[in-house]
């Protein structure tokens, strides 16, 4: 289907659906009229009770316009073409067959017929059978027929001599090449002078035809001729002015006739062009000199053209446009890095290289800004630009601590710019800078503390004393500049998009948590790797019993600050779920830990030090806080029944294990060690009956079911583990005390089951 046939149909369309809107009103303007009539009736009914000289308002008659015979008829003929059979089939065949007779034919026609004419030049090259200078004249003459023959038959077949047009202009460009780069027929001036001759008649030419084929022909040409015919020893400057000279007519003739294709398309093979130019030049001092010149030539002309598509054509924000843009900023400065890091020796030039980078942005930006010459959403990437060349810069030149200081400081600017003037734009572009900040500072962290370190720990790292270091006053400046934007987000409440938002009204905080939990963890680990000697098993374990009781204190604080100040649910939720950490690691780990020690103390005898066993009694202190604060806080925000029930299982779970060990603890002073399999049971037992007692009291069905559990998994440790290593008077001991316990349980249950069963269960 041609482009008139397809704009033919749109328009048949679009009268369709008028003429039906028409009929559609016409309805609706009868049936308002016949309301019309009868409130008008109606209103008439009451004038008869009016007072003398009232005077009673008529409103005006609208007599509905009939449809016009034209409307019907139209209408009629509508409904008779839906009865006529579609010949789908035969149409889309149809299209089929002259799209490829009339399109892709004379494509591939003038294609084959372009690469024909280079065989046969690169033939006669190869083999010397003209002069150079009829080489020349032959490829022009070649050109001339094309483009003759174009003209005479672009009255009847317009689209079919666009076609020969762009062919006779792509051999224009390849002989114009080959005479100056392989025979030096041309001086510069004139081979440049019949480029833009040739690039000036191919836009104007297009501009005329209306036909965009004339320009992607020309533009592949262009492009791909030199590198078709050259034998490598062509200049690379000329090859990079020659693309400009390209670049500039193509680009011109894309805004003109808004043909975007031929934009993207000329970017991406100028970026080809460009990189095949640095990777076959092995001379430095000549791709420094003109790649630096050319970089910039081309980074601008893109540049311009994309801003003048946004400025006078008045166009919004598309993707793709977008991607080119970002894509042209990028390769400049990879591409001009590469460079400079080939002719300097040090960083300087490299920074300052993408210091200007980020100067050209934030200058386009504010000139767009202040003169208001696109919409946003361009003027906010351009900006967004800008700072990622300044952030980027940071760490060219500056090394180690300093680039986590200034990406936040940088991060914390933006923000704080956010929260004043009420703009999401400059919360969109601290959030990649918030992220890598806390990247930055992991690497930090990971190069300067040793149980972190993945490499060979360098002797100088111990020479930092804990606590009174750079590291530390580091972590403690990030934690401060979080804590502060966490703030100001809380505060404010600055708009933004719903991702942005949720990031920092809740992964920043959590960030801020996070950062300043492993401020102190981090000194407290490494005071403890400096203070442990190749011989001290003891201090192993007291790092390990000090890190959990740091973590409950750290929590602690938190769930007392959150109930008495904050008083945020979901941060009170965060907390609880962060709280089950620091008590299954002491589960798990930490009394295995003082249970080290207590067999260090015995081991030692009188002369061990009491800090073996005191250390037990700091751990179950911590551990006692972490959850009274935890319970404390479950008052203010008066949990679901469902978290009530699991607090109240992980508490009791807690409980039982450090009485459990306790026992275990004074079995073992007092030299019953492994003696104790019974005493476990009963405790076991015990602790189920008064779980049982306080369910019934508080009338809390998860307790009593938790004490039913426990008695059956009492009985199975009984039966299955304790009685096969007793004697019998222990066998019968343990049988008797633990059937009391279970005839006490049901007792209670029988006493009181009516209560139970009668009123409501309290967390149900």
């Amino acid at each position: 289907m041609t482009e008139l046939e397809r704009q033919l149909d749109e328009l048949t369309n679009q009268l369709q659906e008028l003429r039906s809107r028409q009929m559609q009103m016409n309805t609706e303007m009868v049936s308002a009229e016949k309301k019309l009539q009868g409130l008008r009736a109606a209103l008439f009914e009451t004038t008869e009770s009016r007072e003398p000289g009232e005077t009673v308002f008529t409103p005006p008659v609208f007599e509905p316009e009939p449809q016009t015979p034209y409307i019907l008829q139209v209408t009629h003929e509508i409904e008779e073409k839906k009865k006529l059979p579609q010949k789908k089939s035969y149409h889309v065949n149809h299209e089929m067959e002259d799209f490829i007779g009339t399109n892709v034919i004379s494509k591939v026609g003038i294609l084959v017929t372009i690469i024909g004419v280079f065989i046969g030049a690169k033939y006669a090259i190869d083999n010397e059978l003209i002069s150079p200078l009829m080489r020349i004249m032959a490829g022009y003459l070649s050109a001339g027929v094309l483009i003759f023959i174009a003209f005479r038959l672009k009255k009847k077949y317009e689209y079919f001599s666009s076609v020969l047009i762009g062919g006779g202009l792509a051999v224009t460009y390849f002989i114009t090449y080959i005479a100056y780069s392989f025979y030096a027929l041309f001086p510069v001036a004139a081979a440049f002078a019949l480029m833009v001759i040739t690039t000036a008649v191919a836009v104007a030419i297009a501009l005329w035809y209306n036909q965009r084929v004339i320009a992607f022909l020309g533009q592949v040409a262009a492009y791909a001729i030199p590198f078709l015919l050259s034998n490598g020893d062509g200049n690379v400057f000329i090859l990079l002015a020659y693309i400009s000279v390209i670049n500039f007519g193509l680009l011109l003739l894309s805004f003109r006739k808004d043909w975007k294709l031929i934009y993207h398309l000329a970017f991406f093979l100028t970026a080809l062009v460009y990189l095949f130019s640095i990777v076959v030049d092995d001379k430095a001092d000549a791709s420094f000199a003109a790649g630096m010149a050319f970089l910039a030539i081309n980074f601008f002309t893109f540049y311009v053209a994309f801003l003048s598509y946004k400025i006078f054509k008045k166009e919004l924000y598309q993707v793709r446009e977008i991607g080119v843009l970002l894509l042209n900023a990028l390769l400049f400065f990879f591409i001009g890095a590469f460079l400079i890091q080939q002719e300097f020796k040090n960083v300087h030039g490299l920074t300052w290289f993408t210091i200007a980078n980020a100067v050209i942005h934030l200058a386009v930006g504010y000139f767009i800004y202040r003169l208001r010459l696109v919409d946003e959403s361009v003027f906010q990437f351009i900006l967004g630009l800008g700072l990622l060349f300044i952030t980027v810069a940071i760490p060219i030149e500056l090394d180690g601590n300093w680039v986590t200081i200034l990406w936040t400081i940088e991060a914390t600017a933006l923000l704080f710019v956010a929260t004043n003037t009420h703009r999401g734009l400059y919360l969109e572009i601290a959030l990649p800078v918030v992220i890598i900040s806390v990247i930055s500072l992991l690497q930090d962290w990971s190069q300067n503390y040793p149980f972190i370190q993945t490499s060979v720990v360098n002797s100088a790292t111990y020479n930092k004393t804990p606590f009174v270091n750079v590291n530390f006053s580091l972590s403690l400046f990030v934690c401060a500049c979080f804590g502060f934007m966490s703030f100001r987000i809380i505060r404010f409440k600055p708009d933004a998009s719903a991702f942005t938002g949720k990031f920092f009204s809740e992964a920043l905080p959590l960030a801020f948590l996070a950062i300043l939990y492993f401020t102190f963890y981090n000194e407290v680990h490494f005071a403890w790797d400096k203070a442990i000697t190749p011989n001290d098993k003891a201090s192993l374990h007291y790092q390990s019993l000090t890190l959990i009781m740091f973590s409950c204190i750290y929590l602690s604080c938190w769930f007392f600050v959150n109930s008495r100040k904050v008083k945020r649910e979901n941060f009170h939720h965060l907390l609880l779920v962060l709280a089950l950490f620091p008590g299954v690691a002491f589960l798990l780990g930490g009394l295995g830990n003082i249970g080290e020690l207590r067999t260090i103390y015995i081991a030692n005898g009188e002369s061990a030090s009491k800090t073996l066993l005191i250390i037990r009694y700091l751990s179950f202190a911590c551990v006692a806080g972490l959850w009274l604060s935890a319970k404390d806080a479950l008052k203010v925000f008066k949990p679901s029944n469902n978290l009530e029930r699991g607090f109240s299982t992980v508490f009791n779970v807690m409980l039982l294990a450090i009485i459990s060990n306790e026992f275990i603890h004074w079995m073992d002073l007092a030299g019953y060690q492994n003696q104790y399999k019974l005493g476990l049971s009963l405790i076991c037992g015990g602790y189920a009956l008064a779980l049982l007692f306080i369910g019934m009291k508080k009338n809390k069905k998860h307790l009593r079911i938790s004490a039913i559990i426990l008695f059956a998994a009492t009985l199975l440790k009984l039966f299955f583990y304790d009685l096969a290593s007793l004697s019998t008077i222990s066998k019968t001991i343990v049988l008797v005390l633990l059937g009391i316990l279970l005839l006490l349980a049901s007792f209670l249950y029988n006493k009181y089951k009516d209560l139970m069963f009668t009123n409501k269960e309290s967390g149900q």
